[in-house]
């Protein structure tokens, strides 16, 4: 399969005018990101799909590791990945922001994926 490259969520176009396209790892990382950003209930066509960020990282009693568990969860839903090397989470309580950060192996090669 092949993916169209996009820029600011504009199809992005070569030089000469062409669909310019991406390899398998941006293709992945791209998925994955898009995964990770759908809150679940927020699609209409599924609201089964998604995370669910409210009951884990946004809930006054939530925690870090319980949301990297949901985070790792699903990113080793893809069955590209093959494990997941490292992976961290930080909420600065001032400006009420979580944050992440993970390198994970891949069929294609190492990723880093990041919200921050």
């Amino acid at each position: 399969m092949r993916t169209l490259k996009t820029d600011n969520g504009d199809i992005a176009l070569d030089s000469r005018g062409n669909l310019s396209f991406i390899d398998e790892l941006q293709s992945l990382a791209k998925r994955v990101g898009q995964k990770l950003k759908l809150i679940k209930g927020e699609w209409v066509l599924d609201l089964t799909e998604g995370l669910p960020y409210f009951e884990t990282k946004f809930n006054m009693n939530g925690s870090v590791d319980n949301a990297m568990l949901v985070i790792n969860k699903a990113v080793l839903e893809f069955r590209e990945v093959t494990a997941i090397k490292a992976s961290s989470g930080f909420v600065d309580r001032a400006t009420r922001i979580f944050t992440y950060s993970m390198v994970v192996d891949t069929i294609y090669g190492e990723m880093e994926i990041t919200n921050g």
